[in-house]
C-alpha cells in the first residue's frame, strides 16, 4: 500500500524549509567567525609548501600537474582536496585567513549535508511512522544540523587549514549516503530510472570523497549500517526483496568486506610490535570513550592538537584490564544497539555510526592515537541518536526535553564561540596549550614557532627549554637554542659529535628545515663566531645518514650540502651532491636555481654539465597503487620506472670538505628554500 501525504503543506514546514536553515546557518557562521584570524599549524607545511616553489602562481599545467600528483599524505595522494587550496594560494605561506574562510564555507556546506542526510533517515523511518509528531518529521534534522555545526570539537577541523581534506571525505560520505537511501526510496516506489540514477552517482559521490580523504571507505560500511536499522524499518524494505538484497550486497556488503580484508592484511604487514599495534588498539577503547564524552558533554577548553600523552600502552596486567572495561564497554553499547534497532532504529543507526566512523582510524594501523578532528564525521552518529532520545523524552516531558536541549545547544555555542576565539589568536593559544598539556614536546614547538615569529625571546628561550625537556631525542630544538644563544667562542668538539651524533638517529625530520639554514647563512655572515660551516656541513651528512628521513628531506639536504659545498670552491662535490638531489625527486625549477648556484660559485661548466643530466621524473615507490600519480602514469603512460638506492659522493661521508680555490665564498642559498 502506498503512502499518502497531505497535499497542503504545513505552515511549520514551510518555516523549516524556506528559513530556519539558513538562520541556522547565519547564526554558526557568527558564532565561529572568530577563528578566522588563525595561522597556519604543523601539516599545513608540509602540505602546501609545493605552492611557494612556483614562480608567482601555482597556474601553469606543469605546475598545476606536479601539486595535484605529489602529496604524500595518504595512499590516494588526495588530489581533491589539493585542488582546492588552489583557490586560496594567493595567501600562502603569509596569511592563513582565506585558507580559513574557505573552511568554514565549506563546514557550513557540510552542515547542510548533515541536514539532508538526517531528513532522509527520518523519511525511511516514518514511511511505517506516519503518525510520528511533527517535531520528528520536522525539527529533528534542523536540529542535528545546528548542533553539529557548533560542536566545540569541530573547531580543531575547521581552524587547521589542512583539514580541509577531513571535511571534504565527509562531505562526499554523507552525499553518498543520501544519495544511496534516495535510490533505495525510488527504486521500492517503482521509480527505477531515478533510483538508478542515484546509486550510480552514490559509488561516484564515494570515491571523489576517497580521493579527497581515504576515510570515505567507510561509507559502504555505513550503508551496512543504515540497512541494518532505518532503512530495515521502512515500509520498502518488505518490497522486492531480491531487488533489495542485491543492491545491499553490491554495495554494502561485498565492499565491507574487502575494506575489513585490507585493514587486517595492512595491520599484519606493518610488522606491528605490542607497542605499535596491539597496544595501539587496545587503547582506542579508552580513545573512543573519551571522544564521545567530550560530544556529549561540553568542555572548557581541551589541548586542541596536543595528546602525546596518549601513547601505546605497554603489556601489563593492569593496563590490559583497564583498557578491557573500555572495550567491554563499547561492546555492550553496540549489542545494545543492535537489539534495539527495530525499536528505535535511530537510536541504534547513531550510536554503530559513531563506532563504524571510527574504524579505519582507530584499526592497527601506524596512526597517531588521538585526533579531535576524527570525529567530524563520526559525531553525527551520536548527535542523531541524542536528539531521538530527546524527542522520545519530549513526548512525555516537554518542559524538561526542552530545558535539556536548550541547555546542551547554549553550552555548545559558548563553547564554541569561546574556542574558535582561541584559535583565532595564535599567540594566546600557543600558550594556553603548553598549560592545557604540559608534557607535550609538540605544544611546545608550537610555541616556540609562534614565539620565534613575533620576536618574543623571552618567551622562546622558555619553550625552547621545555620543548627539549619533554623531547630529548629531538634535534631540532638543539639547533634552534644553538641559533639563538650562538656562542662567540669556537664551540666545544664534544657538542659537535654530540649534535653529529643525535643527527643520525632523531626520530624526525619535522622543524629541521626551519632551523638548519638559517643557522648556516649565521655561521656563513660570521654572526655566529662558534660555528663554522664545515661543522654545519657535518651535521648535514649526518641527517643523510638517518634512515628514518624519506627522499624528500634527502633531496633537501643534498642540495643544502651542494650550496655549502660550491660556496667552498668545491666544485665537484658540488656538482654530485646536486646530481644526488634530482636522482631522489627531479624538480627542474630546483635545479635551474642548482646550475645558477653553481655558475655564481665560479663553476659554469659543471652548470652547463648538470643541465645536460636526465633524470627521472617519478619514483613510484613513493605511491602505491590507489595513488593519483599511479592511476594518472597508467591512463597518461608515464614514465614509472623505479629507482634504486644511490651511493655516498666519492670520498669519506664526513671528510672535512676542503677550499680548493684558496677563496672562502658566500654561500649561495637558494631564494625558495625555507628561511
Amino acid at each position: 500500500m502506498s503512502i499518502t501525504h497531505p497535499r497542503t503543506p504545513q505552515p511549520i514546514s514551510e518555516f523549516f524549509s524556506a528559513l530556519a536553515l539558513p538562520v541556522s546557518l547565519i547564526f554558526s557562521f557568527y558564532i565561529l567567525k572568530a577563528g578566522l584570524s588563525g595561522s597556519f599549524l604543523f601539516d599545513d607545511f608540509s602540505n602546501l609548501e609545493p605552492l611557494g616553489r612556483a614562480h608567482g602562481l601555482v597556474d601553469s599545467y606543469h605546475e598545476i600537474m606536479s601539486f595535484l600528483t605529489g602529496n604524500i599524505s595518504g595512499p590516494t595522494g588526495r588530489p581533491v582536496s589539493l585542488l582546492t587550496f588552489l583557490i586560496n594560494q594567493y595567501g600562502w605561506p603569509g596569511d592563513a585567513t582565506s585558507f580559513l574562510w574557505t573552511n568554514l564555507m565549506l563546514h557550513l556546506l557540510t552542515g547542510v549535508a548533515v541536514f539532508q542526510f538526517t531528513r532522509l533517515c527520518i523519511k525511511s523511518v516514518r514511511q511505517k511512522a506516519a503518525q510520528d509528531n511533527e517535531l520528528q518529521n520536522n525539527l529533528l534534522p534542523l536540529l542535528a544540523c545546528s548542533l553539529w555545526l557548533i560542536l566545540p570539537l569541530q573547531i580543531s577541523t575547521v581552524f587547521y587549514v589542512i583539514q580541509r581534506m577531513t571535511q571534504l571525505s565527509a562531505l562526499f560520505t554523507l552525499a553518498s549516503l543520501s544519495l544511496y537511501i534516495s535510490g533505495r526510496h525510488a527504486i521500492e516506489n517503482n521509480r527505477p530510472k531515478r533510483g538508478i540514477a542515484f546509486l550510480v552517482a552514490c559509488p561516484l559521490a564515494a570515491l571523489i570523497g576517497f580521493y579527497a580523504k581515504e576515510n570515505a571507505a567507510i561509507a559502504p560500511i555505513l550503508i551496512v549500517i543504515l540497512e541494518a536499522t532505518v532503512l530495515s524499518s521502512s515500509d520498502t524494505s518488505t518490497k522486492n526483496p531480491l531487488i533489495r538484497r542485491l543492491v545491499v550486497f553490491s554495495y554494502g556488503i561485498a565492499p565491507m568486506a574487502i575494506i575489513l580484508f585490507y585493514l587486517a592484511i595492512s595491520t599484519a604487514k606493518s610488522g606491528a610490535t605490542w607497542t605499535a599495534g596491539f597496544g595501539r588498539v587496545l587503547l582506542q577503547g579508552e580513545v573512543l570513550l573519551n571522544y564521545m564524552y567530550k560530544i556529549l558533554i561540553p568542555q572548557n577548553s581541551t589541548s586542541g592538537l596536543f595528546y602525546d600523552s596518549f601513547i601505546p600502552i605497554p603489556p601489563s596486567t593492569e593496563n590490559i584490564i583497564i583498557s578491557a572495561i573500555g572495550w567491554a564497554t563499547i561492546a555492550a553499547l553496540v549489542i545494545i544497539a543492535l537489539y534495539v534497532r527495530k525499536r528505535f532504529p535511530l537510536i541504534a543507526l547513531g550510536f554503530l555510526f559513531f563506532f563504524a566512523g571510527h574504524l579505519i582510524e582507530s584499526s592497527g594501523l601506524s596512526l597517531d592515537l588521538y585526533y579531535e578532528h576524527r570525529n567530524y564525521l563520526p559525531s553525527i552518529g551520536l548527535i542523531i541518536a541524542g536528539l531521538r532520545g530527546i524527542n522520545i523524552l519530549y513526548n512525555h516531558k516537554k518542559k524538561l526535553a526542552f530545558a535539556l536541549f536548550a541547555t546542551l545547544f547554549a553550552a555548545n555555542a559558548a563553547q564554541a564561540h569561546l574556542r574558535a576565539s582561541l584559535w583565532g589568536k595564535p599567540q594566546l593559544a600557543a600558550t594556553v596549550w603548553t598549560i592545557e598539556a604540559p608534557k607535550s614536546s609538540s605544544a611546545w614547538l608550537r610555541l616556540s614557532f609562534v614565539a620565534n615569529r613575533y620576536n618574543n625571546v623571552m618567551t622562546l628561550r622558555y619553550a625552547l627549554t621545555e620543548w627539549q625537556k619533554n623531547a630529548p631525542s629531538l634535534l631540532a630544538p638543539r639547533l634552534l637554542t644553538l641559533r639563538l644563544n650562538c656562542p662567540r667562542s669556537p664551540l666545544d668538539p664534544d657538542r659537535v659529535k654530540a649534535l653529529i651524533t643525535m643527527a643520525k638517529h632523531t626520530p624526525e625530520f619535522n622543524g629541521l628545515n626551519q632551523y638548519l639554514e638559517p643557522l648556516i647563512r649565521q655561521a656563513a655572515s660570521g654572526e655566529c663566531e662558534g660555528l663554522s660551516v664545515e661543522q654545519s656541513y657535518y651535521i648535514i651528512r649526518a641527517l643523510l645518514d638517518n634512515p628514518k628521513f624519506g627522499i624528500w628531506q634527502k633531496k633537501y639536504l643534498w642540495t643544502l650540502a651542494g650550496y655549502i659545498l660550491a660556496s667552498k670552491g668545491i666544485g665537484h662535490e658540488a656538482y654530485n651532491a646536486f646530481k644526488q638531489a634530482n636522482k631522489l625527486v627531479y624538480d627542474p625549477r630546483m635545479r635551474e636555481k642548482q646550475e645558477s648556484g653553481l655558475r655564481m660559485a665560479g663553476f659554469p661548466e659543471l652548470a652547463k654539465a648538470l643541465a645536460s643530466e636526465r633524470f627521472k621524473n617519478d619514483r613510484p615507490t613513493r605511491f602505491g597503487e590507489l595513488h593519483i600519480r599511479t592511476l594518472m602514469s597508467h591512463i597518461l603512460d608515464w614514465d614509472t620506472a623505479k629507482q634504486s638506492e644511490f651511493p655516498v659522493p666519492p670520498g669519506d661521508s664526513h671528510a672535512k670538505p676542503q677550499n680548493r680555490t684558496g677563496k672562502t665564498k658566500e654561500i649561495l642559498l637558494p631564494a625558495g628554500l625555507p628561511k
